[in-house]
């Protein structure tokens, strides 16, 4: 298991949203799964799954807010997608666009990037799909907010799991 802890970050400002919203602390622990049905071993099936955390109020220790899964197969798109998006969130935004996001969703799993007016903030997501898909990052329950900075760690870590999809599958 690979895990990424979140210090609070302040949020930009979004719709709907009191000025200077903070986070709180959090974590995302990855894990390759791996299922079959039962008597047939033979045919395995790997995924990531993602669980999403944050601080308890009380601060007593983390609870979980979201449980993703994304096929083994797209593990390598994510790595690249995750290293893309921090590329895109380091370099100057351009003249006359006040907002931007980019993701990248598969299985019950999104992570992206939303700039607006020059602040930028990285997400993760996990959860029903129909609601990752339709509703704006901020308004999904679901989700940890991460600063950009910490995408390349995030990249490193989806690139160990690819690894070791590899590794599981003999190549």
């Amino acid at each position: 298991m690979k895990t990424i802890v979140i210090s609070p970050v302040k949020l930009p400002a979004f719709p709907r949203l009191p000025t200077g919203s903070l986070t709180r602390q959090g974590e995302i622990a990855f894990e390759v799964v791996r299922a079959w049905e039962l008597g047939r071993a033979a045919r395995q099936s790997l995924a990531v799954q993602a669980t999403l955390s944050v601080g308890a109020a009380s601060g007593g220790g983390f609870f979980r807010v979201g449980l993703g899964v994304l096929d083994a197969d797209d593990v390598g798109a994510l790595a690249d997608a995750v290293s893309g998006m921090a590329k895109a969130a380091a370099a100057p935004e351009p003249a006359g666009v006040e907002g931007v996001e980019m993701d990248f969703h598969g299985g019950s799993l999104r992570i992206g990037v939303i700039r607006i007016r020059g602040d930028a903030i990285a997400y993760v997501q996990a959860g029903q799909i129909p609601i990752l898909l339709f509703r704006p990052a901020w308004e999904v329950p679901n989700t940890v907010f991460l600063p950009v900075s910490e995408l390349p760690a995030l990249t490193a870590i989806i690139v160990e799991l690819a690894a070791k999809i590899r590794a599981l599958r003999g190549g």
